[in-house]
């Protein structure tokens, strides 16, 4: 058998041999104390819950396999948000979510990731990467929020196809990205107007129907294993999201 190939680098392999393959849904080799996938029958204790209680109802690893599921109807204003302290200097998280809602109602469902200035319902300042169901089609949006219940003016694009989030924090400055397939990602700069101090998941639903809602995973890498954002996922093999795949000639 051949040494390993690395198919990654766009150039074709040829011959038999084990081929390393970049999987984002793939956990990571050596996962930080942040990150989740959910593959608990329970919400971990490093989240802290914020307005839960206004769900339909939420549970971990049960209705969908390996996520963090909620069901919600007519929440209006109201963020429902799962968020952690975030550790000192920059960081990348993403997300890989999913939503189902009733056909044929009025939908304006969201949901994605959120960083924030505190973590009790009713204060501080958020601010949101979500992708938005409504009847105007599916969309990628960002938004300020302050009390996790008052809504700024946001900003809204139409990509295609989405299947993963992510913000990027390096000084000052950041970044929201979102991808398909999770290896090619559109980046953009953002402005949150603070530091956070808490990030993690969010879902908004004003749709009076319920809504079903899940992520996959919650992922965190500090700033050491990141570069700067690109078209491409940076640094996916310091990250450790590789899988070998024996290829027969």
């Amino acid at each position: 058998m051949s040494a390993p190939h690395s198919s990654c680098n766009g150039i074709p392999n040829t011959g038999r041999g084990i081929y390393n393959v970049w999987d984002p849904d793939l956990p990571p080799i050596n996962p930080h104390p942040v990150c989740d996938e959910f593959d608990l029958p329970f919400l971990h204790p490093k989240w802290i819950g914020v307005n839960l209680s206004s769900l339909t109802t939420y549970d971990v690893n049960k209705t969908v396999p390996d996520a963090l599921y909620m069901q919600s109807a007519g929440i209006s204003n109201t963020i429902v948000a799962a968020v952690q302290n975030a550790p000192a200097g920059d960081f990348t998280i993403y997300t890989k979510p999913s939503m189902a809602t009733v056909a044929g109602t009025t939908i304006n469902v969201r949901l994605g990731l959120i960083l924030s200035t505190n973590a009790a319902a009713g204060a501080g300042s958020q601010y949101t990467l979500g992708f938005t169901r409504s009847s105007n089609g599916d969309y990628l949006d960002t938004y300020p929020w302050t009390n996790f219940n008052s809504p700024g003016s946001g900003t809204a694009s139409y990509p295609r196809q989405m299947n993963y989030l992510a913000i990027y924090r390096s000084g000052t400055n950041y970044y929201a990205g979102w991808s398909n397939d999770g290896k090619t990602w559109t980046w953009s700069s953002i402005s949150p107007g603070f530091t956070a101090a808490y990030f993690g998941l969010f879902i908004n639903c004003y749709a009076a129907t319920r809504s079903d809602y899940s992520f996959e995973f919650f992922r965190y890498f500090p700033s050491s294993q990141i570069a700067p954002p690109g078209g491409i996922w940076p640094g996916p093999a310091s990250l450790g999201n590789w899988k070998s795949t024996l290829l027969m000639p």
